[in-house]
């Protein structure tokens, strides 16, 4: 694994794909943790989880800045790694999860998105 972020870091357009495919992740998960809530039972939890993902998603565009290079001010597949995989990659997962939970458990609705918001947190930070 060493040797393989010192490859990524050691490319300023490498780096700056990594950056921005980190920050496009960290995006995309607070737009699904806002998508499951509930209008009137959204947790502190859930709030504090999303404010997260979204400064960890700037933060890591800041640090892209700091390399200099232009054409990273947009999540596009030509300027991050894997392009459409990485931008399909919680999206699949999410849907994978909300279907083994709607077929597993009968669950609908603002339970199912929460649980697969629970499911799909969990299977992401537990990598």
């Amino acid at each position: 694994m060493k040797e393989l972020l010192n490859n990524i870091v050691s490319n300023d357009y490498a780096h700056a794909k990594w950056l921005n495919t980190l920050s496009l992740m960290e995006n995309c998960g607070a737009r699904k943790i806002s998508a499951c809530e509930d209008f009137s039972f959204t947790n502190i939890i859930q709030l504090k989880h999303a404010a997260e993902e979204h400064r960890h998603a700037y933060y890591l565009k800041k640090q892209l800045q700091k390399l200099g290079l232009e054409g990273f001010e947009r999540y596009t597949k030509d300027n991050l790694l894997a392009g459409f995989s990485s931008m399909q990659y919680l999206n699949r997962l999410d849907v994978s999860v909300s279907r083994y939970l709607k077929n597993s458990l009968n669950l609908q609705g603002i339970p199912l998105k929460y649980a697969s918001y629970l499911f799909v947190t969990y299977r992401t930070s537990s990598r």
